[in-house]
């Protein structure tokens, strides 16, 4: 097929997915075979490229890469029986330039803010030393604190100082990683405009795929089951997984027996905790007891962990909070995941919770 006829089909294809109709697979596969796209791993490289290109400096098609780049992950979820490569993708990424070795090895927690604990996106320095994500230190400053919040020093200035080689690390941990990362400012603002013209695409694209993946959640084979819950770690779009009715499933794969089914299942409760309506569609569907077992007896430290994590997000419900803590093995399983956890664990602040 020449340039021009595949040309044709990949725009048929972004217009049928932008109107909402699932398209074939044959044609899917005609373009990823055109493009010499043969596992999932080059499918994942080359969304992993997209992304990084989307918010590259100087890049004016990014309408168009932002509708390629949702194409690209739905042919990742749904062409693929297959996930190659998938422990270096999930734990140390899929590079193989000495620049990746190096940052592989890098730490997690050294990129988390100290307020939220999570991946910063504009690391800033303040008069103690100490490095903030931007926006959280603001919010902090804002409400009248004029101290640091990790070591309670009073500041003398509350000037902030851009860490440009730590953004510089996160920017490379979190693409070698596949992890998304969203820069922020004016840059960013300019990106969302320009992106909007294939935005559309896009989140049809990813309706799709959601529906997709709680389909085979639902019926797939264990395998399946566990492609689609690692699937869905990858996703930033985690509101349609929610209308897709994702999170049912997923506690229902959270009791599977099966370590890294269980892994990947409860790392996306994790995520979607984080959103106030996706919490009560948790509690209701019966999955505090579900998540409250996983830190008692999950099959992996990182289950126990994503388990802790959901459960200090729901804790910010006070109804919730109560019901977690007159269970009488929630005290001594956090307890117990504090003195043997990792480093991240142990920072969630849980201070105030075991205190009152």
């Amino acid at each position: 097929m020449d340039d021009g006829r595949m040309e044709m089909n990949v725009s048929k294809i972004l217009n049928q997915l932008e109107d909402g109709i699932i398209p074939e697979s044959s044609d899917l596969k005609r373009v990823l075979d055109y493009l010499g796209i043969k596992p999932w791993s080059a499918c994942n490289k080359e969304v992993k490229f997209l992304d990084n290109e989307i918010f590259s400096e100087g890049n004016t098609d990014m309408g168009l890469l932002s509708s390629l780049m949702g194409f690209m992950i739905y042919c990742r979820g749904t062409l693929f029986e297959v996930l190659d490569n998938v422990a270096s993708t999930q734990i140390n990424g899929g590079g193989s330039s000495n620049a990746d070795q190096v940052i592989r090895f890098l730490n997690l927690d050294d990129f988390t803010c100290p307020i939220t604990l999570e991946i910063m996106s504009d690391p800033v320095t303040i008069a103690s030393g100490h490095t903030y994500d931007r926006s959280s230190i603001l919010k902090w400053f804002r409400a009248g604190n004029s101290t640091c919040p990790k070591t309670g020093e009073r500041l003398t200035s509350i000037d902030l100082v851009p860490n440009l080689a730590l953004k510089f690390l996160i920017k490379q941990y979190s693409y070698v990683n596949s992890i998304p990362f969203v820069e922020t400012g004016r840059r960013n603002r300019d990106t969302v405009k320009s992106v909007a013209t294939g935005r559309v695409a896009n989140e049809q694209a990813m309706k799709l795929f959601a529906s997709f993946l709680v389909g085979r959640l639902v019926a797939g084979t264990m395998e399946q089951k566990n492609n689609a819950a690692f699937e869905i770690r990858l996703l930033t779009n985690r509101s349609c997984l929610v209308e897709a009715g994702a999170i049912p499933p997923l506690l229902n794969l959270v009791t599977s027996r099966d370590s890294s089914c269980q892994e990947n299942a409860m790392a996306t409760p994790l995520n979607l905790s984080k959103n106030s309506n996706s919490k009560s569609i948790i509690v209701g569907n019966g999955g505090l007891f579900v998540i409250l077992d996983v830190l008692k007896g999950g099959l992996k430290m990182e289950a126990r962990q994503h388990a802790a994590g959901t459960l200090f997000y729901l804790t910010s419900i006070e109804e919730y909070r109560k019901m977690i803590g007159e269970n009488p093995e929630f005290i001594p399983s956090l307890l117990e995941l504090l003195r043997n956890g990792t480093d991240r664990g142990k920072r969630m602040p849980w201070s105030p919770f075991l205190a009152s």
